[in-house]
């Protein structure tokens, strides 16, 4: 329904709302696209997230250990005579 009072206006909604309906389309492959891309780089950025971790695990790991051989018995760190 267009509501526009002048004929020249209400032609130039016509033909702008055509134009928008012709166009959804096109607008609708290019949000397909868009978010392919974004759901591919997540994977991508995911997989680099993870290795990066796997990786820092082992230094943790030994870091804890270390941490863990410097406690006492009740749980404070022992201190070594210098």
């Amino acid at each position: 329904m267009i509501s526009d009072e002048k004929p020249e206006a209400a032609y130039e909604t016509l033909a702008h709302e055509y134009l928008e309906i012709r166009l959804q389309a096109m607008v609708e492959s290019r949000n397909a696209t868009i978010n392919a891309l974004l759901k591919a780089l997540q994977e991508i950025y995911y997989k680099e997230k993870e290795r990066g971790i796997d990786s820092l695990v082992p230094l943790v790991l030994k870091r804890m250990k270390e941490k863990a051989e410097k406690m006492g018995d009740e749980g404070k760190e022992e201190v070594s005579p210098s």
